[in-house]
């Protein structure tokens, strides 16, 4: 706009209008946009907001959740992006007040057309004609290429962020569901009970084979530093329950010691042999010494494993369990979870083809609707990026493409120059939009580990692909829209001189 109205600027200065006035002028055109933007994200933000706090409030059960709209978090909201659209009109509202009258008077100096970096290594001379004018354009524009490559590469970042989480959550899922828990049903007794119970179980209609396990809650110390956690007693040469580290191999059992969580080892301060004094809350209340047998990484909580007979041993007293996981045939499960239901022992009975199922309907009610934002927010940001450049180029160079239009050029071939710039922005941000994904879904991926869940940093080439895509169809949707003022273009009113 600003190297549009020269001649404008330069009489409003000539009658006396300070620089402090012309500037605040074109700066003003930039507020617009922002108060348009912060007033209608305001009325659509409050439901949104409402709407995604309902699904947390789902999601974690809460008793009451409430979204409130606090004057704060609007006016953080509206100066964020008021800063942002500063910080992009300040250059050219100084290239608009530095400007003397007489100077702006005068018609603005021809482009200077000189070779640049790129064709003097050689470049120009293997592209046509068509594709020497556009590279030079990009050369003589390069802070506003550049801007342009960092918006549609954070655009294309966004996307990698959003769509990681089905990438890491599905990898969890097929680790915990395929190799952890490979039992059809896991049963917790009201109290625990003799070790014998597994022949009991075993001789019910549909049990196919038998795995106790023993919980013991104990509190872990090693110097100054102590955890409470459950050591989980499993079975050494069982094969329902297998402890699976983050890059999906499977950890075999120590006969003797603790198999700890990388979380707890690292907040303890251990390594793999080191001894800790091990406290049992239940019971005879006994404090032992083990050693630590092994770290393995997991994702789901803090975990402590040992073979159930040595952790029998540690505890002392009789051998008694606290659960089993049964293998069943597929037939039986429904009748036989019915019985073992029924068992005045038994205190839950739970089904790991059920316990997926809701996992899964509780990942579309809140990731799904996560997700849809971000790829919501990323089209917008890729579309005004890439259509504010396209229009831009179209004002600066309307007189130069309706020449060529009248001098014989096709639409097609004036297309081509004016997308070419676009084109080029794009492509380059491409590959730097999903390194930045990959950097900063794992700075997302740390900042939600937690002792509940870790989610890992899994992307796979199939996420890149689609975010690059998305971005695509948003650089020809904005072309499209650019491309019909191409064509409506009035040559005659263009080539007028400017008065």
């Amino acid at each position: 706009m600003i190297s549009t109205q020269r001649s404008e600027i330069a009489v409003l200065k000539a009658f006396g209008y300070s620089n402090l006035e012309v500037g605040a002028h074109y700066f003003l055109f930039a507020m617009v946009a922002v108060l348009a933007g912060a007033m209608l994200g305001i009325v659509s933000g409050i439901p949104l907001g409402q709407a995604m706090v309902g699904v947390y409030g789902g999601y974690f059960s809460f008793p009451t959740l409430r979204y409130d709209v606090s004057v704060g978090l609007i006016a953080v909201a509206v100066g964020g992006s008021a800063l942002a659209a500063g910080f992009g009109a300040l250059n050219a509202v100084r290239a608009a007040v530095s400007l003397p009258p007489a100077e702006a008077m005068r018609p603005e100096q021809p482009a200077r057309f000189a070779a640049g970096p790129f064709e003097r290594i050689g470049l120009g001379r293997i592209l046509p004609t068509a594709g020497r004018m556009i590279l030079r354009n990009v050369e003589r524009q390069p802070v506003r290429t550049l801007f342009s490559v960092v918006g549609v590469a954070f655009s294309v970042a966004i996307l990698v962020i959003g769509m990681f989480m089905f990438d890491g959550v599905g990898y969890m899922m097929r680790l915990q569901f395929d190799v952890a828990q490979r039992e059809d049903l896991s049963l917790t007794f009201n109290q625990p009970v003799s070790s014998r119970v597994r022949f009991d179980l075993g001789h019910i209609d549909g049990v196919t084979r038998v795995e106790p396990f023993l919980i013991a809650p104990a509190r872990l110390s090693y110097g100054h530093r102590k955890h409470e956690v459950g050591i989980t007693g499993l079975q050494g040469n069982g094969i329902l329950r297998q402890i699976v580290t983050t890059r999906g191999g499977v950890q075999p059992l120590p006969p003797e010691g603790l198999m700890i969580s990388d979380l707890l080892a690292t907040e303890l301060g251990v390594v793999p042999g080191d001894m800790i004094d091990v406290e049992f809350l239940d019971g005879a209340k006994r404090t032992v010494r083990a050693p630590i047998a092994g770290v393995v990484g997991d994702f789901v909580g803090i975990s402590v494993y040992a073979n159930i007979d040595a952790l029998h041993q540690m505890i002392g007293g009789a051998n008694t369990v606290s659960g089993a996981y049964l293998s069943l045939r597929s037939a039986a499960t429904g009748a036989t979870s019915a019985t073992l239901k029924h068992l005045p022992t038994v205190a839950s009975v739970a089904s790991t083809a059920q316990m997926l199922a809701a996992f899964e309907a509780q990942l579309a009610q809140s990731l799904y609707v996560g997700v849809f934002f971000i790829l919501g927010f990323s089209g917008v940001i890729a579309v005004a990026v890439i259509y504010n450049g396209a229009r831009i180029s179209l004002s600066e160079r309307g007189r130069e493409l309706a020449s060529m239009r009248v001098l014989g050029f096709s639409r097609n071939e004036v297309a081509v120059l004016l997308f070419g710039e676009q084109a080029i922005s794009t492509i380059l941000a491409l590959p730097i939009g999903c390194y930045l994904g990959f950097a900063l879904a794992g700075a997302v991926a740390a900042g939600l580990a937690s002792e509940t869940y870790r989610i890992p940093l899994i992307v796979n080439p199939q996420t890149y692909l689609l975010a690059s895509a998305i971005t695509v169809v948003a650089a020809l949707i904005s072309a499209w829209i650019v491309r019909r003022r191409l064509d409506r273009m009035d040559l005659i009113e263009v080539l007028k001189t400017r008065e």
